[in-house]
């Protein structure tokens, strides 16, 4: 971690952003003749400037939880239109070094698109971008075409959404600096089949980008624990002691008072069954509310409670960060889903005492789930019209009911109910006329009556 290429501007070795900062009070902010590296504290993981040709021990980068390169080829993408022979099959990152060959288009009036087909649902968790650097030998000059920012869209289960954050379709950060390689990690993964970006504004006379999208497959992540601690069988959740009544393994729940173990060791464990075997995806948990929480901890699983098998990566036992406050879940997206009848959570360390909160996503094994909740707010469908976005909306019906057969029934019902109230009003308004006709007779009914009168 490092500013050697601009000063207080601290990137990766391999020159990714941060998505993480913890500087040590001030740390940052103080200029020092060359320390342009990082170091950090490994019992508070507080960051603080050194020199880059200090000696200190290291740790290894890891990649993050489904953060590998998605597969993707020319078959997938379709471009809106491209300059000469800077076309779709230019539209992919692969080879960073080749930096002239991009794709590039000169329609500069916002229409410009890149689209990515996947063909099956899956996780994006970022997406890396790469404009061109064109260099004349003959004039030992270069020329840098590069997009500045750029809108997202994504399509899911054939329907185009807008990428939002904050509310807002939000224009990404794109290059910057020339045509180097830049990653944008996304705050929550957007599960997808489909994807559309859009340059919003860029450098050179021409548009000139080149994409590639990390994430892992999409799997299921539908509650499979119940919050409430009156809802979860007891049978289905034991643990390996229990520090009071109150905190038995049933208030495990999110909305429980959490499980709380007898004694703070590291043989302590809270197990779960699941009748079948179940494919578990993510893992959340949390502290007690008040001030005890788990800091990190292990997983093991098995098929018949018997022989059990630890969680790894890499070949080694996967530690999990924990939490650093009682009340904030942290989530965990396995790299490789677990697909067991019973798991057991052991911490491994924690704060003042063993307390966990938990809730578990995943479905039955063997099923295939595609996503069910999606959102109730308007399904969009980008087109554009100049620069400018025009939404069409379409309402998401998640019971598998057209719009059309919908929006029919709806009508339906509203027209027989305002029949029966149009019935209702006009004979109770005869009836109230004819009663008013009988006691009290207008003028006209006299002027009749002694018309007849007079006969």
């Amino acid at each position: 971690l490092n500013d050697q290429q601009f000063v207080r501007r601290y990137t990766w070795s391999d020159k990714t952003p941060l998505d993480y900062i913890n500087w040590n009070t001030n740390s940052s902010k103080q200029f020092k003749v060359n320390e342009n590296c990082v170091k950090m504290h490994t019992k508070t993981g507080l960051w603080e400037t050194t020199r880059c040709d200090t000696s200190l021990r290291y740790m290894c980068k890891r990649k993050l939880e489904c953060s590998s390169v998605i597969s993707i080829n020319s078959s997938m993408v379709t471009v809106t239109d491209a300059y000469g022979t800077h076309g779709v099959n230019k539209a992919i990152l692969t080879d960073e070094k080749a930096c002239d060959s991009t794709w590039c288009t000169n329609n500069t009036s916002g229409t410009a698109k890149i689209m990515v087909d996947l063909g099956e649902l899956v996780r994006v968790t970022a997406i890396s971008f790469q404009g061109r650097d064109s260099y004349d030998k003959m004039l030992d000059f270069h020329q840098l075409f590069y997009v500045k920012s750029f809108r997202i869209d994504y399509k899911r289960n054939g329907r185009w959404r807008p990428y939002y954050m904050d509310g807002y379709h939000t224009t990404i950060l794109g290059n910057q600096h020339g045509a180097v390689v830049n990653t944008k990690t996304f705050k929550h993964p957007i599960t997808l089949d489909g994807l559309s970006i859009t340059p919003v504004t860029w450098f050179g006379e021409l548009i000139c980008m080149k994409i590639r999208l990390h994430g892992c497959p999409y799997v299921c992540q539908n509650q499979l624990l119940s919050a409430f601690p009156e809802k979860m069988k007891g049978d289905l959740v034991t643990a390996s002691s229990v520090k009071y009544p109150k905190n038995k393994p049933r208030q495990v729940g999110m909305d429980g008072l959490s499980w709380c173990a007898k004694v703070n060791d590291k043989k302590q464990w809270v197990q779960f069954y699941f009748n079948d075997v179940t494919l578990i995806s993510s893992i959340v948990i949390a502290g007690n509310k008040i001030d005890s929480f788990v800091k990190t901890y292990f997983i093991r699983y098995s098929a018949d409670g018997t022989t059990w098998d630890d969680y790894k990566q890499y070949g080694i036992t996967r530690i999990f960060r924990g939490n650093h406050h009682p009340l904030h879940g942290v989530t965990h997206t396995l790299i490789n889903p677990i697909e067991a009848s019973y798991l057991r959570i052991i911490p491994v360390t924690w704060n003042d005492n063993i307390c966990m909160r938990i809730s578990l996503l995943g479905c039955k094994a063997g099923v295939e789930i595609v996503p069910t909740t999606l959102p109730r707010t308007l399904p969009l469908q980008p087109t554009t019209h100049g620069n400018t976005d025009v939404i069409a909306k379409t309402e998401d019906n998640s019971d598998g009911l057209s719009n059309g057969a919908v929006a029919g029934l709806v009508i339906a019902i509203l027209l027989l109910l305002a029949l029966v109230i149009a019935v209702s009003v006009f004979f109770f308004l005869k009836k109230r006329a004819n009663s008013k006709l009988v006691e009290y007779p207008s003028a006209y009914s006299k002027a009749i009556l002694n018309d007849e009168d007079k006969l």
